[in-house]
Parts: structure tokens; C-alpha cells; sequence
């Protein structure tokens, strides 16, 4: 009899224990779904659907300065743009949503800075890239045909950029250089034209954010490149214009290789890839946990309703009714469940601090879903009391004290 209690006494600990897990893993799953929900939905800045990205790269024993590259550039923007389908043809040296190189921002009339760490991205583009990728302009002008190699160097900035190094004043027509600071001397002064909103990027050790950083955009007629994105917005499927955009550059040059074809929203897609299977995993996980529990409490009051047979009888025959006896039962059920909830929310509110850089939009406290976990684990301790209650309830009095 002693045994019989001790091992009653260790299974109900580990049905707790089980419930309580299953808390902690429903809980960051929970947390790790609403992020990616929130992750999926952001507005990034630009107009993702409709874009075809792919890469071009110019030889350098035959394009070896900017005057030639850029003049491939331009005479591939009017070819493609003029293909069934097409309603816009960019060149880029940032493809979305990854990030580009980063220099540093030296303003006219301000102490230059000692840093070699650039914080500002400078990315190459063509005159028609905003109008293209679907980024506002809110100030001055964009890139037009004024803007060539012996030109003005000029330069459209962000947002982020304004906020950061201008702010409480109009940059239009204020005077920087990037590079680096050891090199002022030799770069030329940069006018800003315009300013632009602001376009999240992805960093390589944070999956689960986006990033804004200060950015200016230069025009691709004036600073050239060996190497480029190119975006183009369909009218339909993007992808079905591959062919054409091959057979176009290939007319221009088949030297030169065109590659990695992907619409904006795969790309979006493979960035949200690895925090999207760990969101998958970690589901699996808590899944097979709330299993778990639910087994062990049906498992723990089935033995109670064996154990206490006789019990049960005693108090049907004195006058218990069938609701009291389900209740007793469907009691002790509820009670491990709910101990479990208590133990498992407290080890989350411990745990989930290590979930915060897999979180995007939301605390690791977050009420609502911790609520929600709490809530599904009673609703599954509920129906895991269902079947052994109800074989309590149908108990014959007689039938168990004469067994006794």
C-alpha cells in the first residue's frame, strides 16, 4: 500500500513536471510565432511584389573604368525596358534585402571624424531605382540626366541619415564626403539632392530584426562599378522575364554573365528561412509536450479511479451523486494542470529572457500569449480528465464494495 502511494505520489511529479515543460516550450513557441508573424508582416520600405533580381558582372579588361561601365549600364536599362512585360528596370548595387558596404560620412564645415568604421551605407543607382523599387521621395529631386561622371557629384540620402546627421535642418545642398577620413583630401565634395524613406535590411548575426541604417544613394553615371543588381518590375510573373533579360544581355555582351534570378519576395522568403524552421521545430517540440502531459494526467487518474474504486463506491452508495464524483476526479486532474501552468509560467518568465534576439515586436513577457499557453494546457487537462471521470461516475456501489 505504502509503494502504491509513493509511486501515485512520484507519477502525479512527473505529470507536473510534463505540464510545466510543456508550458515552457508552448510558451517560446507561441512567442517565436507571433514574432514571425509580426517579422513577415513589417513594411520594409519598398514595394516587394512584381521584382525580378538578378546580378551582372562586367569583365574588367573590358569595362575597366566608370565611363564604360556606365555606359553598358545605360544601354541595358533601354533594352530591357522596353520588353513585353516590363514596367520599370533598375540597376543596384544592393539587392534586397541584404546590406552594402559602409563608409564614412564627413560633413562640410564639421570636425572630421577619427573613425576608419564606416556606419553609412553608399549603394549604386540608376536613375529610375526609386521610382522602380517603390521608395518615397520626400525632398528634392532624384536622379535625372544631369547627373553624369564630369557632373556635380551628388547624392540622395535616407531618413535615418537625416535624423542622424542633420537633424532640425534642411540637408538639401549641404556638402559631404564618404570614404575614409585618411583620404579626405583627395574626394571630391558631394552635394545631397534629395532625401528618400527608409529601407529595412537584414545583418548576418541578427535573424530574427530588421535593421535601418543611415544611407545615401550615389547615381550609377557617376561612380560606375564592375558589378551590379539589377531589379525589374513585372507587369505578371516575374520570373517568366528571365529569358528575355539573358537574351538581352547577351545581345549587348555575351561576355557577360547575368545570375542568381530570384524574385524580392524569395529572397525575403530565404532570410526568413532559418528562424522560420526553428519556429517549426520548436512547435514540434511543444506539441509532442502538451501530448505528453495530456497522457500523464489521463495515465495518473485512470490509476486514481482503479485505486479508489472502493472509495468511489462508499460515497455513491452514502448519497454522492455522479456530477460529485466527476468533479473529485476531474479535481485532481485540474490540480496537477494547474500546478503545472504555475511552475512551467514561472520558468518561462526565467527562460524566455534567452529567447529575446529570436523576438521581433514582442516582449517575452507578453501577457497575451503566455495567457493563451496557460489556457490551451487547462483546456487539454480538461479533456484528459473526460474518460477517467466518467468511468468514476458510472462506478456500481454495490458491484465495488462486494469486490472489496
Amino acid at each position: 500500500m505504502v509503494q502504491d502511494v509513493s509511486s501515485h505520489r512520484a507519477a502525479k511529479l512527473l505529470v507536473v513536471f510534463e505540464a510545466a515543460l510543456s508550458v515552457v516550450l508552448l510558451a517560446g513557441a507561441g512567442l517565436v510565432i507571433k514574432s514571425m508573424a509580426q517579422l513577415g508582416n513589417v513594411s520594409l520600405g519598398f514595394t516587394p511584389n512584381h521584382l525580378l533580381t538578378a546580378e551582372v558582372s562586367l569583365p574588367t579588361s573590358s569595362y575597366p573604368d566608370a565611363p564604360r561601365q556606365a555606359g553598358f549600364y545605360g544601354k541595358l536599362a533601354s533594352s530591357l525596358g522596353v520588353l513585353p512585360g516590363v514596367n520599370g528596370v533598375a540597376l543596384s548595387s544592393w539587392l534586397p534585402v541584404r546590406g552594402g558596404p559602409r563608409e564614412v560620412l564627413m560633413v562640410e564645415d564639421r570636425p572630421t571624424p577619427h573613425t576608419e568604421v564606416g556606419d553609412v551605407e553608399v549603394n549604386r543607382v540608376s536613375q529610375d531605382f526609386f521610382r522602380v523599387m517603390g521608395i518615397p521621395l520626400f525632398l528634392g529631386r532624384a536622379f535625372d540626366s544631369r547627373d553624369r561622371e564630369k557632373s556635380q557629384p551628388v547624392a540622395i540620402v535616407n531618413e535615418a541619415l537625416v535624423k542622424e546627421y542633420f537633424p532640425n535642418e534642411d540637408p538639401i545642398g549641404r556638402q559631404i564626403k564618404l570614404g575614409k577620413p585618411a583620404d579626405a583630401e583627395k574626394v571630391r565634395w558631394i552635394t545631397i539632392i534629395g532625401v528618400v524613406g527608409n529601407v529595412k535590411q537584414t545583418i548576418v548575426y541578427q535573424e530574427m530584426s530588421y535593421i535601418v541604417p543611415p544611407a545615401a544613394y550615389r547615381p550609377v553615371d557617376q561612380v560606375g562599378g564592375d558589378s551590379t543588381g539589377l531589379i525589374i518590375r513585372a507587369i505578371s510573373n516575374p520570373l517568366s522575364l528571365r529569358p528575355a533579360v539573358e537574351r538581352a544581355v547577351s545581345d549587348l555582351d555575351k561576355d557577360v554573365p547575368v545570375s542568381d534570378f530570384r524574385t524580392a519576395e524569395e529572397r525575403i522568403a530565404e532570410f526568413l528561412s532559418q528562424p522560420r524552421f526553428r519556429t517549426v521545430l520548436l512547435g514540434v517540440f511543444a506539441a509532442i509536450a502538451l501530448a505528453l502531459a495530456a497522457v500523464g494526467i489521463y495515465g495518473v487518474l485512470s490509476q486514481f479511479v482503479s485505486q479508489r474504486k472502493h472509495e468511489i463506491g462508499i460515497r455513491m452508495a452514502l448519497g454522492a451523486e455522479r456530477t460529485d464524483v466527476i468533479r473529485l476526479v476531474a479535481g485532481q486532474g485540474m490540480v496537477l494542470g494547474l500546478t503545472g501552468v504555475v511552475v512551467g509560467l514561472a520558468g518561462t518568465l526565467v527562460l524566455t529572457r534567452f529567447l529575446s534576439t529570436m523576438l521581433y515586436g514582442v516582449k517575452a513577457t507578453d501577457p497575451m500569449t503566455l495567457a493563451g499557453v496557460a489556457a490551451l494546457l487547462l483546456g487539454v487537462a480538461l479533456l484528459a480528465c473526460y474518460t477517467p471521470a466518467r468511468r468514476a461516475a458510472k462506478v456500481d456501489p454495490m458491484v465495488a464494495l462486494r469486490h472489496e
